[in-house]
């Protein structure tokens, strides 16, 4: 895993701290992730108290698009179990988790079937499937500044998303 300082955003609150992560080889498909510390002395509402973080989580699989379903709420369930597993305790917790699934056509295609202009549409599907993108979005807010906690969940969360991309670690 590749850790470094990100540029964390200034006008979601007076201060702020990001950190960026990146797990896999070069010529693997990488899982990427960013996590932001955010802190209004003030609190602010939606957050219900003075920190949050906030996190995105992208990584890449070529499971079939029928899969998708099962990871738009496997996502959510591998963050949540890994602030359970490592005692981050948190609330308002809220997020996204988006799929995309690609395939290849013409000249990009990987078989005869989907290269073929004249296949049928389920032929031409069968056999290209280029992967699906799957991305989690999400923030929740710690009880108070300890989040040593919360990082080790979010290393869990980023080492378990290269397991669905089958990346080798780095």
């Amino acid at each position: 895993m590749r850790v470094s300082e990100l540029p964390a955003p200034r006008f979601l609150a007076p201060y702020s701290h990001g950190i960026s992560a990146t797990v896999g080889l070069q010529d693997t498909q990488a899982t990427e992730a960013h996590l932001v510390l955010l802190h209004d002395p003030q609190g602010q509402p939606s957050w219900e108290g003075v920190f949050r973080l906030v996190t995105y989580v992208g990584t890449h699989t070529d499971e079939p698009w029928q899969s998708i379903g099962y990871w738009q709420t496997q996502m959510w369930v591998n963050l949540t179990e890994a602030l359970h597993a490592r005692g981050a305790a948190y609330r308002a917790a809220g997020g996204t988790v988006t799929c995309t699934s690609s395939q290849s056509c013409g000249g990009l295609a990987t078989d005869e079937t989907a290269r073929d202009g004249k296949a049928n549409l389920s032929a031409a599907y069968n056999g290209s499937h280029s992967g699906t993108q799957i991305q989690l979005r999400a923030s929740w807010t710690p009880p108070d500044c300890e989040v040593s906690h919360h990082l080790d969940a979010w290393e869990s969360l980023i080492m378990l998303a290269s397991r669905v991309a089958g990346t080798r670690y780095q």
